[in-house]
């Protein structure tokens, strides 16, 4: 009888696990698990985090006419990148504490890059959407402690840009163009790298279907008139981003320098997942190099398995954003780390990461093995998750809490 009940047990158990990728309600409840962790410490920490709330209470002071701000400061006439997440809590810190409107503008980014990643999976693969989930880890970068919020949300951008358009470029509705043209700019007023990024890769899925057109109906002329227009409405509701580039090229100077890691460095980042360990390299690369295993293993079963589609193992659409990966691995390890802005092989090792992640699920096969990596995976992001918050997050949190209970004890002169 005793056997016959943990048989049953068993079986249940097994039966709910291999629908476990089968349920949106997974993504859903570890998103909501995610944000409310968010919410376990008054004070985020992160290096550049206070800098963006600083720079936003002066926008906000200056356009309220505070004329001794005015003194020393004033609003830049060019319009640069980066203004996204300034935007942002500059918006919800006109009516709310400064604490509360960092929380919202990360929860905006949470919320943000995991929604906008299904919407472009949908896209992609629909049947793939249940790996979806896979983005969770990747959204708590090291450059996201670090505090480049605005580069962050630049990857939101991309997948909800490139969603878009994917799921609209046949449709003839002037609309479209008008939220394409938003989505843009947007993306250019949150990183110029994501920026270009995104034009190249929705360019290729131009081409692509262009190229796809023709082997469908033959016609040259049809063909490169579906191109050239797919091409010039992307250039047009480009050109303003493309304008404000050129000057933001031309008039801000960069102070790079020759630093680099060896080739060796950059191959251990990539087998480390570097771009996710944040504060113990050593103690948490131990988990996150399972991030790389287990998409190296997802990749290799989607070229390995066979399915019933024959066609399946042809290039599809998927396979575009290898294109873009390439590019970026190239750049990798060509371009010095303390070139442009600085950081820079740290900014192209998420973006390796990131569409990475895109093109491995995309192109993979669905099988039921696909529920351990999944299990596996949660296991790896809520551990890690759990010793940033336990082991330094809360820690820091106390600090600023303490630094600002004496800020207010301070008097005014």
């Amino acid at each position: 009888m005793l056997f016959y009940i943990r048989f049953k047990i068993n079986n249940i158990i097994m039966k709910s696990f291999t629908r476990l990728p089968e349920s949106k309600y997974l993504f859903y409840f570890t998103l909501i698990l995610n944000i409310i962790l968010l919410c376990f410490t008054k004070y985020y920490p992160s290096m550049d985090g206070p800098a963006h709330l600083y720079n936003a209470n002066i926008l906000l002071h200056l356009l309220k006419g505070n004329n001794t701000l005015s003194e020393f400061y004033s609003i830049n006439g060019l319009f640069i990148p980066n203004w996204t997440s300034h935007l942002i809590l500059l918006f919800f810190h006109s009516f709310l504490p400064s604490w509360i409107a960092e929380k919202i503008l990360l929860i905006i980014y949470v919320s943000g890059m995991a929604l906008s990643f299904r919407y472009l999976i949908k896209a992609l693969k629909p049947d793939n959407k249940y790996l979806s989930i896979f983005i969770f880890p990747f959204i708590y970068s090291f450059l996201f402690h670090l505090g480049f919020y605005n580069f962050c949300l630049s990857f939101m951008l991309f997948f909800l840009t490139l969603g878009y358009w994917l799921h609209n470029y046949n449709s003839s509705n002037f609309y479209r163009h008008i939220i394409l043209f938003l989505l843009i700019t947007f993306t250019y007023f949150s990183n110029v790298l994501i920026f270009g990024l995104l034009g190249l890769t929705i360019g290729l899925y131009i081409l692509y279907f262009s190229l796809a057109k023709y082997l469908e109906d033959k016609n040259i002329v049809n063909t490169l008139q579906f191109c050239c227009k797919e091409l010039l409405l992307l250039f047009i509701v480009s050109l303003p981003a493309l304008i404000l580039l050129i000057l933001f090229y031309v008039k801000v100077k960069f102070f790079p320098s020759d630093e680099a890691y060896s080739v060796k460095e950059l191959i251990k980042w990539i087998n480390d997942a570097r771009p996710f360990i944040v504060y113990d390299y050593n103690g948490e690369e131990i988990i996150t190099e399972q991030f790389f295993h287990i998409l190296l293993l997802l990749l290799t079963l989607s070229f390995v398995v066979k399915t019933n589609n024959k066609t399946y193992h042809k290039p599809d659409n998927a396979d575009i954003i290898a294109i873009p990966l390439l590019l970026s691995t190239l750049l990798f390890f060509f371009i010095p780390n303390g070139s442009s802005a600085g950081m820079m092989s740290d900014r192209y090792c998420l973006i390796i990461y990131i569409l990475g992640l895109i093109w491995i699920i995309a192109r993979s096969v669905k099988l039921k093995f696909n529920n351990i990596l999944i299990l596996a995976l949660l296991i790896l992001h809520l551990g890690l998750l759990f010793k940033h918050l336990n082991g330094t997050i809360k820690k820091l949190d106390t600090n600023a809490v303490t630094i600002n209970k004496v800020n207010e004890l301070i008097l005014e002169t």
